[in-house]
C-alpha cells in the first residue's frame, strides 16, 4: 500500500497513485508497496502509527495534489496535510494550530474555482460527532468553524464549494441527512 506522486524523467508531476494492500481487517494505506525511481512517497510510516485514509484532490490551477488525513499522534487523531510542490511533497504539517483532545476524523477536500482548498471533517467529542470546516489562507489554514448544531450528533461530511464560494456541507445524523450552507468572510484571492 502507498500514497505516492509519480513524476516524469524531468521531475514533473504526472499523477498521484494510491495502492492499498493487506486484509479486510487490516488494510494498509501508507506503507511502501512498489519500487520505482519515478515515484515519491508520502507519509510512509502512516500505517505503523495508525493513520487514517487520505483525502486526495488535485488543484484546478496547477493539477498538483493536496492531501489531508487523520494522523494518530499516540493520544488521538489530529489532521495532517501536505501538498506536492517544487518537485516533491512539502513537509507534513498539522492542519489545526492547537491540538484538540478529541479525535479529528474523516476529512474531505474541495477546491473553489480560484484554486483555494477547503476541508471538512468530524470531531468525536465524548462519543458525539461535530462537523467542522476550514479553508486555506495563503500560508495556513483558517481556525476551524463548527457547522453542525449544538447537541447534534453529526458525522461523515461531504463538501461542495458552490460558484459563489459558499460551502455546502452535507452530513449524517441519527435523525437523517442534514445540509448546511456556510459563508466565510475571507478575501478570496488564492
Amino acid at each position: 500500500a502507498e500514497v505516492s506522486a509519480e513524476v516524469d524523467a524531468f521531475g514533473n508531476y504526472v499523477r498521484t497513485v494510491m495502492v492499498t494492500s493487506g486484509s479486510a481487517r487490516r488494510t494498509k494505506i501508507w506503507s511502501p508497496f512498489r519500487s520505482r525511481t519515478t515515484r515519491l512517497m508520502l507519509n510512509s510510516s502512516g500505517d505503523a502509527s495508525g493513520d487514517g485514509w487520505p483525502a486526495i484532490l488535485e488543484s484546478p490551477l496547477d493539477r498538483k495534489p493536496w492531501v489531508v488525513w487523520s494522523h494518530n499522534d499516540g493520544a488521538d487523531f489530529d489532521l495532517a496535510w501536505s501538498r506536492f510542490d517544487n518537485g516533491g511533497w512539502q513537509p507534513v504539517k498539522s492542519l489545526l494550530p492547537l491540538d484538540s483532545i478529541d479525535p479529528d476524523l474523516d476529512p474531505v477536500l474541495a477546491f473553489d474555482d480560484a484554486g483555494r482548498p477547503y476541508v471538512a471533517w468530524w470531531r468525536d467529542r465524548g462519543g458525539e460527532g461535530k462537523i467542522y470546516v476550514s479553508l486555506f489562507l495563503t500560508t495556513r489554514w483558517m481556525l476551524p468553524l463548527q457547522v453542525s448544531d449544538l447537541g447534534e450528533n453529526a458525522r461523515n461530511p461531504v463538501l461542495v464549494i458552490l460558484p459563489d464560494r459558499r460551502m455546502q456541507v452535507t452530513y449524517t445524523t441519527p435523525a437523517g441527512t442534514v445540509t448546511v450552507f456556510v459563508t466565510t468572510m475571507v478575501p478570496f484571492a488564492p
